[in-house]
């Protein structure tokens, strides 16, 4: 799922919801598909999806400079609206969007696909998947006292991480998900044990991980460049 599809789909949901809710809140766990009302869930999941609106903002200033760009102001509004405000002043905000900037967002979907590559969504099946190695993984790294303790935090937080990714998919897309791989590489060229321990032969596990998901979540280009990357530090 692409920068563009992220942004379209949530709109697509606010378009829905939105006149059925009594407060902001409110509108946002559904929107966001979250079990209960937490602000810090709600403002966490905000500033990503304000973060994709500002990176697609830039590509397509850069590519389609004509274009008229006030779309991303009106969008970064709804998502920035204080949960406490009334609730009407931000319906109408919302209203305001339709149908002209969620039409303009899915203009760009089959753009962006043809310039950066096209990416399958994940299925239900893969997610979970995906969640079940990760949890496993945890438990293992938790126990494993060999590792050094900064390496075994670094690879417990990535597996959160992308537990996380997973849980709110349809806001961290396969985009967020080959983030937090780029990140699990880089790492190595930052940290001398964590270096030392992708040569090691009791990594072999977390790249095999890493290889699954990139399998999965990334475009034909991208799949050659972290798989090249993570295959550096095979023995």
């Amino acid at each position: 799922m692409n920068t563009p599809q992220i942004i379209y789909n949530f709109l697509d949901k606010a378009q829905n919801i939105n006149n059925k809710h009594r407060s902001i809140s409110s509108f946002f766990v559904e929107a966001f598909n979250l079990n209960n009302i937490s602000d810090h869930e709600i403002n966490k999941l905000r500033i990503h999806l304000s973060n994709h609106v500002y990176k697609l903002s830039d590509v397509i200033e850069i590519d389609q400079p004509e274009l008229d760009h006030s779309w991303a102001n009106d969008v970064i509004k709804i998502l920035n609206f204080p949960l406490s405000e009334n609730i009407d002043l931000f319906t109408l905000d919302v209203n305001s969007l339709f149908p002209h900037v969620k039409n303009f967002i899915g203009s760009q979907i089959r753009l962006w696909n043809i310039i950066h590559g096209n990416q399958k969504n994940l299925d239900k099946d893969q997610m979970i998947s995906i969640k079940q190695k990760s949890e496993a993984l945890i438990e293992e790294f938790i126990v494993n006292n060999d590792l050094a303790p900064n390496v075994r935090a670094f690879l417990i937080k990535q597996l959160r991480k992308i537990i996380e990714a997973i849980d709110h998919y349809q806001i961290y897309g396969n985009e967020g998900l080959i983030e937090i791989l780029d990140e699990s590489i880089g790492h190595a060229f930052t940290n001398k044990n964590y270096e030392d321990f992708l040569k090691d032969a009791q990594s072999t596990i977390w790249k095999e991980y890493l290889l699954i998901i990139s399998t999965v979540v990334t475009t034909s280009d991208s799949f050659v460049s972290l798989t090249n990357n993570i295959k550096n530090f095979l023995p």
